[in-house]
């Protein structure tokens, strides 16, 4: 799916402010690098729906370029094979972290938008993870293209790559796994669209640092232009409290997901 995100007075309404000119953005004077999304589900699907394509469109609004969904395998590809485009979410740190480049030289990220906490659950009733060890001889769903296996786990787990966060959701569901990696928000968002009861975990058992999601570009004299605007456009939906009440509307709090200082 592609489209040109533009500027629409309603997104502003729906973030319940109104935003002050400053926080509104110029249209970009260079040509539009290509912004690839890694859609991998409900929370962000190849039809333009979901919060995470929500936010992408309010953030880039004003921006005129060009956002393109694409399934996250094709997306990661695109996004290497063209030298000018754009990636969303992503960041420098997690391609250095998934070994997916040996360095950062070439490649520029915007200011964090939010914060993205990895989580292990159980279905309720059942023990919660509070352990790696704790994995043993259990069938684990994690987001197919991630590289959970090798960051978690001792030998006997038994990974299983979902590509669809809704079919994960539904595998802890049915049983057909007895463990489920995810990413909160998104995992709330998932259960409450199934209508299910939100599943167990650890708060404390972390095994991966929370993540800053953002957006990626090659480092470009066109892209360092658009990544000016858009640090900018990030900064004063901050600082006007657009950011955190499109969060409040939502359902999500933003003291737990906006605030980036820890």
């Amino acid at each position: 799916m592609s489209r040109r995100l533009r500027q629409f007075g309603i997104l502003a309404a729906l973030a319940g402010c109104v935003l002050t000119p400053d926080a509104l953005a110029e249209p970009s004077e260079f040509p539009p690098s290509k912004m690839y999304a890694t859609a991998w589900g409900l929370t962000l699907a190849g039809d333009g729906t979901g919060f995470y394509n929500d936010l992408a469109t309010f953030i880039l609004e004003g921006l005129s370029i060009d956002y393109e969904i694409r399934p996250y395998r094709r997306a990661m590809r695109h996004f290497f094979e063209t030298q000018d485009s754009c990636l969303y979410p992503k960041s420098v740190a997690s391609l250095l972290r998934t070994k997916e480049v040996p360095t950062n030289a070439g490649f520029i990220d915007s200011i964090p938008i939010q914060k993205t906490f990895v989580a292990v659950f159980t279905m309720p009733g059942r023990p919660v993870i509070e352990n790696a060890t704790d994995l043993k001889g259990k069938r684990v769903a994690y987001a197919m293209g991630s590289k959970v296996p090798e960051y978690l786990g001792p030998d006997g787990v038994f990974f299983i790559a979902v590509a669809d966060e809704v079919n994960k959701a539904e595998m802890l569901l049915s049983g057909r796994v007895d463990v489920l990696v995810a990413n909160l928000p998104d995992v709330g968002m998932v259960y409450q669209h199934l209508k299910a009861p939100m599943p167990n975990y650890d708060p404390s058992f972390q095994p991966f640092a929370a993540a800053r999601s953002r957006f990626l570009c090659h480092d470009t004299p066109g892209n360092q232009a658009f990544m000016d605007q858009l640090n900018h456009r990030i900064k004063s939906l901050r600082i006007s409290g657009a950011l955190a009440n499109f969060y409040r509307g939502n359902g999500l709090d933003p003291d737990l997901y906006l605030k980036l200082e820890d």
